[in-house]
């Protein structure tokens, strides 16, 4: 598939009102970053991890929880345009501010040094 497949994911991203996501394993996964960059609410499974990362339900994006729930959240959100697109602008804003490739290099040169100086 080459890049044309990412960059048309990511326009699909940005095209929709939601993105949806289900964590295998409790994970943060790529998506979580993708769906909150391109300005699309994301509803995702809960996640501790993704929780752990900072991010706040109803805040920065939706967590649900069972499929009942996925969809009672996913209409309220296609009806509620207001709050649906005041949550991704938060997404999209705390990614930027604290998840892009340039925060986790930091980390990783950090802790690095830490084990170098430890």
């Amino acid at each position: 598939y080459g890049q044309k497949f990412f960059e048309e994911a990511a326009e699909k991203y940005c095209e929709s009102k939601i993105v949806f996501n289900h964590s295998i394993g409790d994970e943060a996964n790529m998506r979580v970053f993708e769906g909150t960059l391109s300005g699309s609410m994301l509803l995702t499974s809960y996640s501790k991890d993704v929780e752990n990362l900072g991010y706040k339900d109803g805040v920065h994006l939706v967590f649900y929880h069972g499929k009942e729930h996925l969809a009672e959240r996913a209409q309220y959100y296609l009806t509620h345009e207001d709050e649906r697109e005041k949550i991704a602008e938060a997404g999209r804003q705390f990614t930027l501010n604290n998840h892009t490739y340039l925060h986790r290099i930091k980390e990783i040169l950090r802790i690095v040094r830490e084990d170098n100086n430890g």
